[in-house]
């Protein structure tokens, strides 16, 4: 889940019977969630920029830019990196960075995300 705090608007990314990547509005009064669209890609983590911006991760670790209104996944980069099951990503507003705790049942890493071409560095590993 992530927090748009440009439009007062709680996201998700979550599968149900007829989506395995949808994106979600979540009424913060009911906890109801209203699908957007099917972003047509498993997406395990979600976070919001500062402007505004939805990024989510897949779980074969390509990180998107998603369009709030429709859903639609634009690519970004890949990761090098995969996941499994739903994850957890934040943006930090102090360093305007994303960061992503990175698991593939295997271990766990927490990971810097890049906005631009270079994408993925380690911060920090369990």
């Amino acid at each position: 889940m992530a927090f748009d705090y440009t439009t007062g608007t709680m996201f998700a990314v979550l599968s149900d019977d007829r989506n395995t990547g949808a994106l979600a509005q979540m009424d913060l009064k009911t906890g109801l969630f209203t699908v957007v669209g099917d972003t047509g890609y498993e997406m395990v983590a979600l976070a919001c920029d500062n402007g505004g911006i939805l990024y989510a991760v897949d779980a074969a670790g390509n990180m998107y830019q998603l369009n709030k209104d429709t859903a639609e996944a634009t690519y970004r980069s890949s990761t090098s990196m995969s996941g499994s099951i739903y994850q957890s990503m934040h943006y930090d507003y102090n360093n305007d960075t994303i960061y992503w705790a990175r698991t593939n049942g295997f271990g766990s890493k927490l990971m810097r995300l890049d906005r631009g071409d270079r994408i993925c560095c380690l911060a920090g590993h369990h």
